[in-house]
């Protein structure tokens, strides 16, 4: 029976950890190519505007993130964690596909512009309740509740490392292709790698189980008191404190992130 649970709980802890990998490397793939993107999607600025308004739409999905914590912590305290990470990847992939699919502002004008402002917000929805969702998923899963700290930390690590390989993957594209090529076609290719990585991650996360700790907690409450009991609100009434809290915390966190392993890529390249 304990090898079995363990053997479950890989499974649970490889869904989780995979699901983020694919989540944050679409969600880097954006910063990494916002110079392509932004010449490709708006033209009519100088070299330096269409990167910063690129990386504008880049940080606009940032505002999306609490909104996606907020609907995808909803989802997995009324319906279950697994089904929450199991929309996720798709509302994280589905919308990095169809990017590489996006005809430029060149093709259809300023409605190119909308709809990668449209698709990018989709992906701050999604990655705004992966990280945490994945988290909670593991931690009630994990065989030994005095480990569950430290596998919800590697969890955070397969973000990061997600991250790093959206960007690695960019890179890489970069030094294959040439200028040219990676202007005309090759930023589409590192948006279309999403699509496989998403259909393996959804297929890991559909082959686990929900969580028992859930499971568990719904069987406690008869329809009615389930119907009335609203997380989200309960969440925002007696712990808003701190929500605000940790929101700053990860705030300045995010920031230097992406000031060094976006930003700061653009600034020495000549760029910005």
């Amino acid at each position: 029976m304990e090898k079995k649970n363990k053997d479950e709980f890989g499974r649970v802890f490889a869904c989780s950890t995979v699901g983020n990998i694919v989540e944050w490397y679409d969600f880097a793939t954006y910063g990494a190519l916002s110079d392509i993107l932004g010449q490709k999607f708006f033209p009519k600025s100088s070299k330096a505007a269409s990167l910063m308004e690129s990386l504008a739409v880049f940080g606009a999905a940032f505002f999306m993130r609490p909104i996606g914590g907020m609907f995808f912590g909803y989802v997995g305290d009324t319906i279950g964690r697994k089904r929450a990470l199991e929309i996720s990847i798709c509302v994280m992939v589905i919308p990095s596909f169809c990017i590489g699919l996006l005809p430029t502002y060149s093709s259809i004008g300023f409605v190119s512009t909308l709809l990668l402002i449209f698709l990018r917000l989709l992906q701050g929805l999604a990655v705004g309740g992966e990280l945490v969702t994945a988290y909670v998923f593991v931690a009630e899963r994990s065989p030994n509740p005095n480990y569950a700290p430290g596998y919800t930390a590697l969890v955070l690590g397969s973000a990061n490392f997600g991250t790093l390989t959206g960007i690695a993957s960019v890179a890489i594209m970069r030094l294959i292709l040439s200028e040219r090529a990676t202007i005309r076609y090759g930023w589409r290719i590192c948006f279309f790698l999403s699509l496989p990585l998403g259909i393996f991650g959804f297929i890991l996360r559909r082959s686990v189980g929900e969580s028992q700790v859930f499971s568990n907690k719904t069987q406690k409450f008869d329809k009615s008191t389930t119907q009335a009991h609203n997380p989200l609100r309960t969440a925002l009434q007696f712990h808003f404190r701190t929500i605000l809290l940790a929101a700053g915390v990860a705030s300045m966190w995010c920031g230097g992130f992406y000031s060094v392993f976006i930003w700061l890529g653009f600034y020495y390249n000549g760029d910005a």
